[in-house]
């Protein structure tokens, strides 16, 4: 910081200094003088900023004169975001008629229903495929079809009329971060849309092979 910088907050100080003392002071604390001692903070408190950015900023200065100041001292690393590193453990709760209901769980907490640490989000994916369709579900993700994003843990995959009753549906997801990175995507299964009724859970499941 130069002598002028130092010399203006010096200045900034002393006024705010005499305008707290009036402010304060049972012979003086009248509403102009509380209006002053707060514009005065006001005024102080801006030029205190800009100086401590400017000393953050200088890669000449240590931790010791940071402290010694008040300043916030780190560790001049940022902390990583990483993908998560788990896909989640997908599973249906019921299916009515062309709606399939989804619970999406930590795979390393299924009974916990919240999201794992860092996971903002997910996405699913679906592929459509015959009634008596003997194929497996595509092996590359990018010929699934994409079928959204939540940040809830139980979802609802809700198809048009484009699709018959009875199809086979498989589904696979991944989490995502806050940066919309994903993680790996999980071990596709298998239902079927239905004529009507309520199929509960796992009853039309399976996990592919």
């Amino acid at each position: 910081l130069t002598a002028a910088q130092a010399s203006a907050y010096a200045s900034l100080h002393h006024s705010f200094a005499l305008a707290y003392t009036a402010a304060n002071d049972p012979q003086s604390n009248s509403s102009v003088n509380i209006t002053a001692k707060n514009t005065a903070k006001v005024a102080l408190k801006a030029e205190a900023r800009t100086l401590a950015r400017i000393v953050r900023a200088f890669p000449g200065v240590t931790s010791d004169p940071r402290v010694t100041l008040g300043l916030t001292v780190t560790d001049g690393q940022a902390t990583a975001i990483n993908p998560p590193d788990a896909p989640p453990h997908v599973s249906v709760s019921s299916v009515r008629g062309l709606s399939i209901r989804l619970q999406l769980r930590d795979a390393q907490a299924l009974t916990r229903k919240g999201r794992p640490a860092g996971v903002a989000a997910a996405a699913i994916f679906c592929c459509v495929q015959p009634q008596d369709s003997k194929d497996e579900p595509p092996i590359v993700l990018s010929e699934w079809t994409f079928a959204g994003t939540t940040s809830r843990t139980e979802h609802e995959l809700n198809f048009g009329a484009e699709v018959q009753p009875g199809s086979q549906v498989w589904i696979t997801a991944y989490w995502l971060n806050a940066k919309q990175q994903h993680g790996p995507a999980s071990s596709p299964i298998m239902t079927h849309t239905q004529f009507g009724g309520v199929v509960s859970k796992s009853h039309s499941l399976k996990l592919a092979a």
